[in-house]
Order: structure tokens, then C-alpha cells, then sequence
């Protein structure tokens, strides 16, 4: 049986920044943040240039297909992460805008480029099993 690092029971990494003592804390995305889906765009309202960006599952120009002048679904700081095409894809927002289609975006309290940053090198790992049929 493999011998579990002290470190990783304690939560405490061997390395560490000065002034920083305490153990970790893991906590879940659904916890420390709302996470809300894209949806359609209300073409009557839909401009060409504008203030604020309609946002879409796009990775092309910045995912922005087109903008709204006067109203907007999501205050900055924010995520966006795709949810079809390139699933998966998180980019941080710091203008207010609104998410279009299966665009989801997670608002948090913590550090958007943090979170980008996590979300982009998450590793998932996907198996697939085969068998043979006699």
C-alpha cells in the first residue's frame, strides 16, 4: 500500500509562500459561486457596435456577436465557459455583458483570472472501455 505524504493529509503543500501557514481549504465550484446559462438573443435590441457585448460559445472574436446599449445579464467580474463546440473553454470577463446561447457564466468572489486559469487546466480524463463479442 502506497504511504499517503503528510503534506497531503494536513492539506499543506511542502512549499510555501512566506506568511502562509494555514492549511487549505477545498471548497466546490457550486459553492463559492452562481453559475447561470446563456440564452436567446433578443434580436430587437441587437446593434452592430453598442456598449455592452453579447456574448456566444464562439472562441472567434472574442465570443462577441454582437452588443446591447442599454442592458446587460451579468455584472463583471465574471467567467464565461463554453458549453458546446470547445466545452469547456473559460475566459474572464471584466465589462458586463450578456451570455447567448449554451455560453454559461460563473460569478464568484474569488479572482476571475484565478478562475479562468483553474478551469482552463482542469484535467478531465475520459476512458473508453471496448469489448469483444463472441
Amino acid at each position: 500500500m502506497a504511504k499517503i505524504d503528510d503534506s497531503v493529509k494536513k492539506k499543506v503543500p511542502e512549499l510555501r509562500f512566506k506568511g502562509f501557514t494555514d492549511e487549505w481549504e477545498e471548497r466546490k465550484l457550486s459553492t463559492e459561486s452562481t453559475i447561470t446559462a446563456g440564452g436567446d438573443i433578443d434580436k430587437s435590441k441587437l446593434k452592430e457596435v453598442g456598449e455592452y457585448p453579447i456574448l456566444a460559445n464562439a472562441l472567434t472574436n472574442d465570443g462577441i456577436v454582437g452588443y446591447y446599449d442599454s442592458s446587460y445579464r451579468v455584472e463583471a467580474p465574471a467567467v464565461t465557459v463554453t458549453g458546446r463546440g470547445d466545452v469547456g473553454h473559460a475566459k474572464a470577463r471584466k465589462v458586463n455583458f450578456t451570455p447567448v446561447v449554451r455560453l454559461l457564466s460563473v460569478k464568484s468572489k474569488h479572482d476571475v483570472d484565478f478562475l479562468e486559469n483553474a478551469i482552463n487546466n482542469h484535467k478531465v480524463l475520459v476512458e473508453w472501455f471496448c469489448c469483444k463479442v463472441f
